[in-house]
């Protein structure tokens, strides 16, 4: 399932890339403001409940990204799940169809510390602009992850996020 979701993600890219006529005009621009809905999440290591994200544009091609998760847990997984991303990415083209690549470093904390994950990832995609301040992405990260979980410690090496998100700017 997640690795035919990956193949259709790239197959709407390319499709979009490739179309001809553009829909729309970018809002990737020096001051530009985007807010991030995640709305398919294929890691299946973290489920992100909760995490807002956004970027801001420091250049028509750079942009510095940022997120903030809490989570509240009831019943019989009490405790409070915190999380914080942040990073940069650059965009290879500015157009309706926008590649990148970029990197970040998140950090989660979960039940109360009991449980704490810190990744450092590489990541690269695209965003098509359907709407001149509407974008929808796909992005596939890859990198290095560490989880304390008291004494089942371990680290992980490769895919760590493949996700599909719509984008708003202001």
């Amino acid at each position: 399932m997640r690795k035919g979701l990956i193949v259709v993600m790239a197959m709407l890219m390319v499709t979009f890339a490739t179309a001809g006529s553009a829909w729309a005009e970018s809002s990737l621009r020096e001051g530009a403001f985007g807010f991030t809905v995640q709305v398919v999440n294929l890691d299946t290591e973290i489920t992100e409940d909760g995490m807002i994200a956004g970027r801001y544009l420091i250049q028509d091609n750079m942009a510095v990204i940022g997120g903030f998760g809490l989570n509240f847990r009831g019943q019989d997984a009490d405790g409070t799940d915190v999380a914080l991303m942040g990073g940069i990415r650059h965009y290879l083209n500015t157009s309706s169809f926008a590649p990148f690549l970029g990197g970040y470093l998140e950090h989660h904390r979960f039940n109360d510390g009991n449980s704490k994950v810190t990744r450092l990832v590489g990541e690269f995609g695209a965003e098509y602009f359907l709407a001149r301040q509407f974008s929808v992405e796909g992005s596939i990260g890859l990198g290095y992850t560490l989880q304390d979980q008291g004494p089942a410690d371990f680290s992980r090496l490769g895919t760590r996020r493949s996700a599909i998100s719509v984008n708003f700017y202001f």
